[in-house]
């Protein structure tokens, strides 16, 4: 789901940094979420691209390889205005979106130290 070498090397191996765009992805992706279903839910391409773009980014700088794929199909989906295959799309993305999210949580609790938690509501909201 994540490659977090990848992502440290994107980074420089700054591990600060890596935290924060972890804590990042993890507050924004559930409204983020929200916003895509909303916009797929009224055909709304031009909304549906920008948010699904935004998500596309913040999991590319992540190395979070299968929800930048994800994205992206999701995003030619509003360039084209071809709705058919969004539901599938949409349900895959949903699909892996929990899984990234505990992939992170893990990976923010190694950096942070055994203190750290993610609260729970944030998984939930994007399930």
């Amino acid at each position: 789901m994540m490659d977090r070498r990848a992502a440290l090397a994107r980074l420089d191996g700054d591990a600060t940094l890596l935290e924060e765009l972890i804590a990042l992805f993890l507050r924004d992706t559930p409204a983020l979420m929200e916003r895509i279903r909303e916009a797929a839910a009224r055909e709304d391409a031009v909304g549906l691209m920008h948010t699904v773009h935004t998500l596309k980014g913040s999991a590319h700088e992540l190395c979070a390889r299968s929800i930048t794929d994800a994205a992206q199909q999701i995003e030619e989906i509003g360039r084209r205005r071809r709705w058919t295959d969004l539901p599938r799309l949409l349900a895959d993305l949903e699909r892996q979106l929990p899984l990234l999210l505990d992939r992170l949580t893990s990976a923010d609790e190694e950096l942070q130290g055994p203190s750290a938690s993610v609260d729970d509501t944030t998984h939930e909201a994007l399930t």
